[in-house]
């Protein structure tokens, strides 16, 4: 299933989404965020980021240290067909992802 409307829409404007993602550590929470890397023109993307990482749950606060993120991986996917078949290898729906505030996505 593709990405909702409003999440893909939400990528072509230059915004990330997020999901939250079953953790695979004790007493973690997962997430997985993509990012949309914008061309010279600021306009049209060129490539995506993917962050996934997890966080202990007691460390979970407003804003949280970056080197307390647990099996943290940030790749760079050149075009949106190699992002979809990361997602799909990976197997992660593209209709979980939203605005990172609707999936309590922590803020660095």
């Amino acid at each position: 299933m593709p990405f909702k409307l409003l999440a893909y829409d939400r990528l072509r404007k230059g915004g990330e989404v997020a999901a939250e993602l079953p953790a695979t550590l004790a007493r973690h929470r997962r997430w997985i965020a993509i990012y949309p890397v914008l061309g010279d023109d600021r306009q049209h993307f060129k490539a995506f980021q993917v962050l996934d990482f997890e966080l202990d749950e007691d460390d979970l606060s407003d804003f949280f240290s970056t080197d307390l993120r647990k099996n943290q991986q940030r790749l760079n996917m050149p075009t949106e067909a190699e992002l979809y078949a990361y997602l799909e290898v990976k197997g992660i729906e593209p209709s979980v992802f939203d605005a990172p505030w609707h999936c309590d996505f922590p803020a660095e």
